[in-house]
Formats: structure tokens, sequence, C-alpha cells
């Protein structure tokens, strides 16, 4: 069984601003992280609470959500009904399928 998982994993603290082509932004990663630092986690630990969500919720059939530390979101701001959720799963699942026939 494979799960599947989507999670919005909040504010994360990444490489993008250093990497850019764009001097301006480059030099800005020293400010722009020195004030944004207690707003956001790092990519490990962003990668931990993922793990976790994908970890405690593997056991479910089907798909699940989880949230930005990986807690389990349920049918929280779920707008779908079972029925929904099943035929999303069986179609998710055909498409697998059939991606790894080629």
């Amino acid at each position: 069984m494979i799960p599947f998982v989507h999670a919005y994993p909040g504010n994360v603290r990444t490489s993008l601003l250093a990497n850019s082509p764009s001097a301006l932004l480059r030099y800005s990663n020293y400010l722009m992280y020195g004030l944004l630092r207690p707003l956001t986690v790092s990519s490990t630990d962003c990668a931990e609470y993922l793990w976790h969500g994908i970890y405690t919720n593997s056991f479910k059939p089907g798909a699940f959500r989880v949230g930005s530390n990986g807690e389990d979101l349920g049918k929280k701001n779920y707008y779908g009904d079972d029925e929904q959720r099943t035929r999303l799963w069986e179609h998710t699942g055909e498409v697998i399928e059939g991606a790894l026939k080629t």
C-alpha cells in the first residue's frame, strides 16, 4: 500500500533567496531570514513533522491530510463526502497503475 498525503507545510526556511539569480534578493536574504526566523521552521523540522504525519496515518486506507506539524486534520475544512473521497482514491490508484505500466 502506498500512502498519499497532502499538507501545507507553512513557512519553511529554504535557500531560495540565497540561490536567487538576483543580487538584490541574495543580499536581502540575511535581513529577511533574520526578521522572519520566529515565523518559520527549518527544513529539517518540516520534514520531521511531515514524516510523522505520514507514519501515524499510513495504516489508514486511502488519502489523508495533515497540518503543518504533522497532525491529522481529518474532516476539518473538508468539503467532500465519503463517496467523493473513495472515488478520488480509486482514481488515484488507476492513474498510478497506468503510470507504472509504461
